[in-house]
Parts: C-alpha cells; structure tokens; sequence
C-alpha cells in the first residue's frame, strides 16, 4: 500500500488516495496491478470484480474518480477512441506543454497551464511540438501587430503581451482582452497619429474588425 501510495502521489494526485489504495491492497493487489486497474478503460468495472466489501469500494471508487481527474485527457481520449497515454507520457507532454507556454511569458497562474486545460489538448492529441508551432504562430503574431496599438492596450489596460499571446492560443479561457477594450485600443492609435485625443473604450466609437481579434490560433480542436 506504501509503494503504490508514492507512486500515485508522484503522479500528482493530492487528494485523500490512502482508503482506496488499502482497500485494493488488503486484496491482494500490488501497486502494478493497481496502477493498471486505475489506467484501464473501465476500472470501476475491473474493482466490481473484486468483491470488495461496500467500505472497501466506496473508497476504491473515489481513488478511480481521482485518477480520471488527474489524467482527464485519458478519459477523453479513451471515449474519443484513442489509446490512453501512459503516467510517464502524459506526465512528459505536460510538462513539455508548459515548457512551451513559460518560454512565450505566459505565467504559470493562467488557465493554460492547468491539469485540466493541458489535459484536453491531449485528449485531442495536440502534440508538444504542435504546441510549439501554434505558440510561436501567436507570439509572432503579437509581435508584427501596430506598436501604436500595443502601446494603448499596455498603458490604458495594463494588457501585456503574455496575455495578447494567451488570448490568441485560446481566448475562452485566458485573461480576458474583449473586444471594445481592442478596438478602442485600434481607434486610438489612429487618433493619436492623427493628434486627436479621444477617451478610450467610448461605447460609441465606431468599431472595426481587427487583426488580433481574428486571428485566434486555438490550442484546443
């Protein structure tokens, strides 16, 4: 029970793991066997099997429900007809997913470097390098955009560039850049070049399409 404690917490799984992992144990299970129960298709099926007693399951089956929520792209991956990833390979894409997303400036405390956003990319099969690509694609995109532009959404919104990334990568989940805060952003980057002064996000300004606004490269499929 010890052994397959420690492995599952190195896994990252924090909740309370210990009731079901005993209640395996007690029946004869190693930390192997458990490890491929929870990694199954259907582990709920695989621990009905076992003829635990209603302590022993109901403690069994919250361990099962904390391993689907730690490897949530497993799940889906299994019902989207996938083969799951293995601990150590989704453990590695994560990591590998971040990696990514840190070197771009997109700090940890976005929703993009969640276990359950990183965890939907792998269960749409979204590699690291892919990641990568669309990164990059974002990061450029942001960079070639209008200084001018830049420059309102930076002083007027306190919007930095990690965060214009993070939009185009996903606009559903990152800090949000709406779209008046845009294209007031827009409107008075002209107007300044033309030495005019107007208040920015005037909900009666003229609104214009925009570049950033429609070029999301969404991570997710």
């Amino acid at each position: 029970a010890q052994q397959a404690t420690a492995i599952l917490q190195s896994y990252g799984l924090t909740s309370d793991i210990g009731a079901g992992i005993t209640a395996l144990a007690q029946n004869g299970l190693d930390a192997t066997t458990i490890t491929t129960i929870l990694d199954s298709p259907n582990p709920a099926s695989a621990i009905s099997g076992l003829n635990l007693t209603g302590t022993q399951a109901t403690a069994a089956n919250q361990l099962v429900t904390a391993w689907q929520t730690r490897f949530s792209g497993n799940v889906a991956r299994v019902a989207a007809g996938l083969n799951p990833l293995s601990p150590a390979d989704y453990i590695a894409n994560e990591q590998s997913y971040k990696q990514v997303m840190t070197m771009a400036g997109i700090p940890s405390s976005s929703p993009l470097m969640s276990t359950d956003y990183l965890g939907k990319l792998m269960a749409s099969d979204v590699s690291p390098a892919e990641v990568q690509q669309r990164v990059a694609a974002a990061t450029s995109a942001v960079q070639n955009e209008d200084p001018m532009v830049i420059q309102q959404l930076q002083s007027q919104y306190g919007i930095s560039q990690s965060t214009m990334i993070s939009h185009l990568l996903d606009p559903t989940v990152s800090a949000p850049i709406v779209q008046q805060e845009y294209n007031a952003a827009t409107i008075g980057a002209e107007a300044a070049r033309a030495g005019v002064a107007i208040t920015l996000g005037n909900p009666n300004a003229d609104r214009k399409s925009t570049r950033l606004n429609s070029s999301h490269i969404p991570l997710s499929r």
